[in-house]
């Protein structure tokens, strides 16, 4: 997972450097790259820890929510396609 985030963060400062996207496009493709490379294992966490209330478990996962739905919402507006 470490090794995903360097990535996306590499990404993101090649791109911007580079001329040929926009800093908001590469930092959404980054986020991208960064949520899907956490979220997976996160849930796992939340939905597994037992010293979790169901409040606590209830508001992790309305942050991965929240997260994905802002990532969606800035692909739309730059009309970036899954695998851009």
């Amino acid at each position: 997972m470490t090794s995903k985030i360097l990535a996306a963060i590499a990404i993101v400062v090649i791109l911007a450097t580079s001329g040929c996207f926009s800093l908001d496009r590469a930092y959404v493709i980054a986020d991208r790259d960064t949520y899907d490379a956490f979220e997976e294992s996160h849930r796992e966490y939340v939905e597994g820890d037992g010293s979790l209330d169901d409040d606590q478990k209830a508001r992790r996962l309305r942050l991965l929510e929240t997260w994905e739905e802002r990532i969606r919402a800035a692909e739309e507006k730059l009309d970036l396609n899954e695998g851009d």
